[in-house]
């Protein structure tokens, strides 16, 4: 891309965000005039009080001006403020899974700083070595920082195994016992959960790492699983014990120790961790049997209990969530095994169970009461899709069969979808998403011989998506700097309108299709 093409008519030039959900452009790295719009712009993005804007990054806040400014004047927006591809002037993250070395910017974003260290490093050596052997006839490398793929995932892979491994064993050498004295008990309880909590988020990122050829979002594999097994049990082990603990504790004994958290915040700390190693776990779902999926949900559902308990109520709406997200991994779990049966009562048992686990969820993502709105909208997509696609497509037993909701649900599923992404310029990783809604409701009308139409207006929806973000067949340059995003949106178009016309498009559960949803931790801990 040209950059020259936009300075000249743009006042800001900005990358996209690789990810809708956190973003329609991502602020680390943009291009801005010095004209008057652009001053105008600056001025309405920091006009937020501080109270305000300490709830978010900026990030946040330009996404909310960028949708406000393109509703009131939706071509004015777009002449003044550009959004290219995410490779243009950014990276797609993770970059180490995803860096290509024709890209401008390496962007480490939500990276560890001696992580970023080590790969800078050895840039900087790279380059510098390079430089020297050159003569210094090629000042300016087509190459800017001498990297590969490969190289940043062995220094990622290397950094990420040796903090893991230097973590687990130090939670391990903590010795779970009140014997040792009230106060170092508690604080080496607030070690465990600070310890633990990093060891899940590099559990996560090594997995990425191990499993380049999947999706991000694929589920555990090889010793990422293993290692959030032992994490797992571990945190569950301890949170038994400091529950038998505390319940004797006297406040009078706890102030003794003046430390800076209260009882209430280490209680809250150990529950959140294991509903989230919980939900890790299931959203896996390798290597787990019947019998560890019934334990792992109970500790989960009992850790939930306890959440909700401890939090307020500003905060409650966030432990529904979890609560939610959790029990669609549980239902995808059952729903997934319900294949690998062979038996008709067990596939029967297992379709009962996920109907249930999903029904369950949904009944929390959508109510009939004003506070859906308090929850992720994107969490809500998934839910009734899951469930939408399983009561209209699946081959259910009559009493389980409700083709109506699950129809209703993918149709509320694809409405969403298009208020969230109504501000893209740029085609994304949620397009993905909003085509597979598109088709199965399709799909669904089609089943049903909806009175609404057979599906062609849902077809008509594909058609447009392709015209909008699509890239044609001669702009194949292009395709570094997009990360194919838009040409792989393409081909999943083409594959999907040939199936819908031969009416075979793939409705059960393979693990291609596996998408594991993660619980994030909130930001504030503080009950």
């Amino acid at each position: 891309i040209n950059l020259n093409q936009y300075t000249r008519i743009a006042d800001i030039i900005i990358s996209a965000e690789y990810h809708a959900e956190t973003g329609v452009a991502n602020t680390g790295f943009f291009i801005i005039r010095n004209s008057s719009y652009s001053l105008q712009f600056l001025s309405q993005w920091w006009q937020e009080d501080e109270q305000v804007r300490l709830s978010a990054h900026d990030q946040v806040f330009f996404d909310r001006l960028y949708k406000k400014l393109l509703l009131e004047n939706s071509m004015s927006t777009h002449q003044h403020i550009v959004i290219l591809p995410t490779r243009a002037m950014n990276s797609v993250p993770p970059a180490i899974l995803q860096y290509q070395a024709t890209d401008r910017v390496l962007h480490l974003m939500g990276s560890d700083n001696q992580l970023r260290y080590n790969i800078f490093s050895y840039a900087l050596s790279s380059l510098c070595q390079s430089f020297s052997m050159s003569n210094y006839s090629n000042t300016v490398s087509r190459f800017p920082l001498n990297l590969s793929l490969n190289v940043l995932r062995q220094i990622s892979s290397d950094w990420y195994s040796m903090k893991l491994s230097t973590l687990i064993t130090h939670i391990e050498e903590i010795h779970f016992s009140p014997k040792i004295g009230l106060c170092q008990y508690l604080s080496d309880l607030l070690t465990v959960y600070e310890e633990a909590g990093e060891a899940r988020e590099i559990i996560l990122q090594l997995n990425k790492i191990e499993s380049p050829q999947m999706d991000n979002n694929m589920p555990l594999i090889g010793l990422s699983s293993l290692n959030l097994h032992r994490l797992f049990n571990i945190t569950t082990t301890f949170l038994n014990e400091f529950n038998k603990f505390t319940q004797d504790l006297l406040a009078d004994d706890y102030k003794k120790c003046n430390l800076s958290v209260s009882l209430t915040t280490h209680a809250l700390h150990l529950n959140n961790l294991c509903a989230m190693l919980g939900n890790d776990l299931l959203s896996a779902r390798t290597n787990l049997s019947f019998h560890q999926c019934q334990v792992i949900h109970s500790q989960v559902m009992m850790c939930l209990i306890n959440l909700n308990d401890l939090t307020a109520d500003e905060s409650k709406p966030a432990v529904l969530a979890m609560k939610a997200i959790f029990l669609q991994n549980v239902g995808e779990f059952f729903l997934e095994h319900s294949v690998y049966e062979n038996s008709k009562d067990s596939i029967g048992m297992y379709l009962y169970l996920a109907v249930d686990a999903l029904g369950q969820a949904v009944d929390i993502f959508w109510p009939n009461i004003s506070n859906a709105s308090l929850f992720n909208p994107y969490q809500r997509v998934q839910c009734a899709l899951s469930l939408g696609r399983l009561l209209c497509l699946y081959p259910l037993p009559d009493e389980l069969s409700d083709p109506k909701r699950g129809l209703f649900l993918l149709e509320e599923a694809v409405r969403l979808q298009e208020q969230l992404l109504f501000a893209e310029q740029q085609p994304k990783e949620d397009h993905f998403l909003y085509l597979t809604s598109l088709a199965l409701g399709a799909l669904c009308e089609r089943k049903q011989n909806s009175l609404d139409g057979n599906g062609d207006h849902y077809v008509h929806k594909i058609m447009e998506l392709k015209t909008k973000y699509c890239i044609v067949e001669d702009r194949r340059g292009d395709e570094e700097l997009d990360g194919d995003v838009g040409v792989r949106l393409r081909r999943h178009i083409d594959n999907s309108l040939n199936d819908l016309q031969s009416s075979s498009l793939k409705l059960g559960p393979t693990k291609s299709h596996r998408k594991k949803r993660v619980i994030r931790a909130r930001k504030s801990s503080s009950p």
